[in-house]
């Protein structure tokens, strides 16, 4: 197959004063392109990058279209535009038995980096690996075999089906809807306000943090922060163990049915046979779990 790699140069300057207090940085941007038409039976991906940004977005064309944007600073212009355009970032599409690879590894340098903007066709998705640091993950519809996410210091967004979904960041939030059969959602010092699907099981972790989860009719839940609330909104009906520290625990639910009723401590179900379990924990935060 033939590949298509254009590159351009695009000329931002800013000016930041350094760590030190001394002078002034010069941003400048180095813009890469890479394209194809293809076909496959199936796609994977496999994308890192450092310092910047992933967006993914499914169009109709037939083809993929990656657009990166490598910044760097340096206390030149001449500097700044040679440091973005020596970053290195390797890509290559490989293909075997009708499932095609396209793997993305950008070179991690102080000062510099590279954000990816990526549009898909509407092909299967096998495995979706997206890595980043200091930058967000921000992804619309997909539907894949499996779907990892990581990045630090960045939220993550976006709307999600695989029979696997890990999601892992640190000082930034996670925002979405998440349907699979085992799902990982992990943060620090950041809220999750997630919405997840008809059954399966979830993990979702953060501290210092509000969790905001709504719940369908089936599945597995447990959910744990400190020093925040935890605010759970569940269609079916459901069993629970929830405990807190130094604040109040509410079920607005109709008819329950305690096994432990403690101010910070609670145990029991809303039906005899329920298909949601829940699990929640926190410290100097509340719980509110509602049925509707």
């Amino acid at each position: 197959m033939k590949r298509i790699a254009i590159i351009s140069i695009l000329i931002l300057t800013l000016g930041c004063v350094d760590q030190g207090g001394i002078g002034l940085f010069v941003q400048k941007e180095v813009e890469q392109l890479f394209e194809n038409e293809i076909s496959p039976e199936l796609l994977s991906i496999d994308f890192e990058t450092h310092n910047g940004s992933i967006e993914l977005s499914i169009w109709d064309q037939s083809s993929y279209r990656i657009e990166i944007t490598k910044w760097a600073r340096a206390t030149t212009s001449d500097g700044a535009l040679e440091k973005a355009d020596a970053l290195k970032v390797d890509f290559s599409e490989t293909e075997q038995s009708g499932k095609v690879t396209l793997t993305i590894r950008a070179e991690r340098a102080t000062d510099a980096g590279a954000h990816l903007n990526v549009f898909l066709p509407s092909v299967a998705l096998d495995h979706v690996d997206l890595s980043s640091s200091n930058g967000h993950i921000q992804v619309n519809e997909i539907t894949a075999a499996s779907v990892v996410l990581q990045t630090s210091n960045a939220r993550v967004q976006g709307s999600f089906t695989a029979d696997s979904i890990a999601v892992s960041t640190s000082n930034g939030g996670v925002e979405g809807f998440f349907q699979g059969e085992s799902v990982t959602i992990e943060t620090s010092n950041a809220a999750v306000d997630v919405e997840c699907g008809e059954g399966g099981t979830y993990r979702i972790r953060t501290s210092n943090g509000r969790a905001d989860v709504t719940i369908g009719t089936r599945g597995t839940y447990d959910i744990l922060t400190s020093n925040a609330s935890i605010d759970i909104t569940v269609k079916g009906d459901f069993n629970f163990d929830l405990s807190t520290s130094n604040a109040r625990i509410t079920i607005d639910a109709g008819e329950v049915v305690y096994t432990l009723d403690s101010d910070r401590n609670k145990k029991g179900f809303t039906a005899e046979t329920p298909d949601v379990f829940i699990t929640a924990s926190t410290s100097n935060g509340s719980i509110t779990v509602r049925k509707y």
